[in-house]
């Protein structure tokens, strides 16, 4: 038996113990809920705004104006580490279907 269900056995034993562990297990499975929601929710995001500087970057790095192309080096800067991001997300989705 693990560590959490000897605790639990013990628990239920002195009595009044299958309350509080009802209470930890439903406290528990909605805040990995909410957590993987809002990890979706900023996963999704990151991406959009990965995608809304590489289309900036590429009409910035098009321009003739060497401000533009001073603008365009700027907005790399923010899209290396959107980059990672986008590459994490998709190497753990690639290991959820494996």
């Amino acid at each position: 038996l693990s560590f959490n269900t000897e605790y639990a056995h013990a628990i239920n034993k002195k009595g009044g113990g299958s309350e509080r562990m009802i209470s930890t297990i439903t406290t528990t499975t909605t805040t990995t809920a909410a957590t993987i929601s809002q990890a979706t929710v900023f996963g999704a995001i990151s991406v959009a705004v990965l995608i809304s500087l590489l289309i900036v970057k590429e009409l910035l790095d098009a321009s003739a104006n060497e401000r533009a192309m001073f603008l365009g080096k700027i907005v790399s800067v923010a899209v290396y580490p959107l980059l990672f991001t986008f590459l994490t997300i998709m190497v753990m989705k690639v290991l959820e279907v494996i």
